[in-house]
This record gives C-alpha cells, sequence and structure tokens, in this order.
C-alpha cells in the first residue's frame, strides 16, 4: 500500500454534496434561535437608550423597561392581572365555540347546496362588513351591559371568519372524490362525514385560528362602567362591580402616567 492509499483511507470516505448540505442546514437549525431573539433584545436596547439614558420620552408618555417590567410584576403578585385574562379568555371561547357551532353547519350547507348559499348569500354579505365597533350601541340595547354583551360583539367577529373558512374548504372539494364515493354507494351522511369533513377540516381549523385573532381584537374594542367615562377598551364592560375586565386595565394602561407610577 503507497503512501497516498494509506492517507487516503485514513482520511475516510470523500464527503458528498448531499452530506455536506445536510450540515449546513443542521447548523442552520441550531442557530435559528438566535433570529427570534436578537431583534426583540435590540428593540429593548433601543428602548432603554431612549427613556433610561438619553431620556428624549418623558416617563409619563414612554415609560422605561424596568418600570413596565415592574408594573407586570406588581399585577401578577396582586392576580389583577391572571383574574383579568381568565374573565377576557372565558368570553372568547363562549364566543368562538358559537361562532364554530353555527358557522360550520351553515358554511357546509352553503357550500354543498346552490339554493341555501343564494338564499342566505345577500343576507349574509349584508352583515359581513359592518364593523363589530357598530354593534355596541345595539347590543347594550338588546342584552345590556354585561358579559353577554361582550360575547355577542366577539361572537360576531369570529362568526364570519369561521363561515368564510368554511365555504372555501368546501368549495375545493375534488369532484371526482364525491363521484367515486357515490359511485361506491356512499349515502349522503356517510359522504359528508367521510368526504367532504375531512377536506374541509383544515380550512375548519385556519377559520378558527383566524377567529381567535379577530375576537381578541374586538374585545379590545368592546366602555368600561359607566360607559361615559371611558369609550374605547372593551366598551361594554361586564357590569359596575366587574373588576375582572382586561380590556378596560388595557385602556388604563393606555393614560399618562400609568406606568410611571412608583
Amino acid at each position: 500500500m503507497t503512501p497516498e492509499t494509506r492517507s487516503g483511507a485514513a482520511a475516510g470516505p470523500p464527503i458528498t454534496g448531499e452530506a455536506a448540505s445536510a450540515g449546513t442546514r443542521q447548523a442552520g437549525r441550531s442557530l435559528s434561535w438566535l433570529y427570534y431573539v436578537v431583534l426583540p433584545v435590540l428593540f429593548v436596547l433601543v428602548w432603554s437608550l431612549l427613556t433610561d439614558v438619553m431620556a428624549v420620552f418623558p416617563g409619563a408618555l414612554l415609560p422605561s423597561p424596568v418600570k413596565v417590567a415592574t408594573a407586570f410584576v406588581r399585577s401578577i403578585a396582586s392576580g389583577e392581572l391572571t383574574d383579568n385574562i381568565a374573565a377576557s379568555l372565558q368570553r372568547i371561547f363562549y364566543a368562538d365555540l358559537s361562532a364554530l357551532a353555527l358557522g360550520v353547519p351553515i358554511g357546509l350547507a352553503m357550500g354543498l347546496y346552490q339554493r341555501i348559499e343564494k338564499l342566505l348569500d345577500g343576507l349574509l354579505s349584508l352583515f359581513r362588513p359592518i364593523p363589530p365597533l357598530a354593534w355596541v350601541p345595539l347590543s347594550i340595547l338588546w342584552f345590556g351591559i354585561g358579559t353577554v354583551s361582550i360575547v355577542f360583539i366577539t361572537f360576531l367577529s369570529a362568526f364570519f371568519a369561521i363561515l368564510v373558512s368554511t365555504i372555501a374548504g368546501v368549495r375545493s372539494l375534488d369532484k371526482l372524490h364525491v363521484r367515486a364515493a357515490l359511485s361506491l354507494g356512499a349515502s349522503r351522511r356517510r359522504l359528508l362525514t367521510h368526504v367532504v369533513l375531512p377536506t374541509t377540516l383544515s380550512s375548519i381549523f385556519t377559520g378558527l385560528r383566524i377567529a381567535i385573532g379577530v375576537s381578541w381584537m374586538s374585545i379590545g374594542k368592546v366602555c368600561g362602567s359607566p360607559p361615559s367615562q371611558r369609550c374605547t377598551a372593551e366598551l361594554i364592560n361586564g357590569g359596575a362591580n366587574d373588576a375582572a375586565d382586561h380590556g378596560v386595565k388595557a385602556l388604563e394602561s393606555k393614560r399618562p402616567a400609568s406606568l410611571a407610577k412608583p
């Protein structure tokens, strides 16, 4: 065995292009978490520089990260923040569950049957562009100032997102699958449960994901109690004695000097 042969055997098999690319991908995955950390850290550093070091903004208008963190810890320790978040989560849960229970059947019916679509499309298209905030006066008249009104406003925001996604999922159904199931003797019920629903399920979950997002945005719009004093965060409070109101606390945190307190 020549020296060149021995050195080649000791070096091992040559590295192929696939192995090199796999190593590059592995290194990229191991460093991918840095992309999610660098920008937030830079943001906090610039924020602290503008408020603590350079004092470009007064503390009443833009509190420093330290003051925000202190207020955050204080609200958690007192239990105030957790109670407020729990109240908002409960309202969003009721609203999204109702929207899911009503939006999916109507969406399936409109996507499968043209007569139902022609019957309901005009009415739903009339109400869908109305922003949730425009329903606040009617919801107060119908349900009063309380949790039911907040759930109603949040339900309207989530309902149309789930409805539209369900209709789109049904329309994406391959007609060949329907014809194949019918040719094999599938009934209407089995066609719905074994063909339509599995195909539409991904669109339904997409609509539910969008509905949860718009629910949080709408519950932040829906005023405290009394309404004449607070007019933009949870426009409908849970009542005069309901302290667990995440939207009202969000509104109060926007007021000057709310976080500048020692």
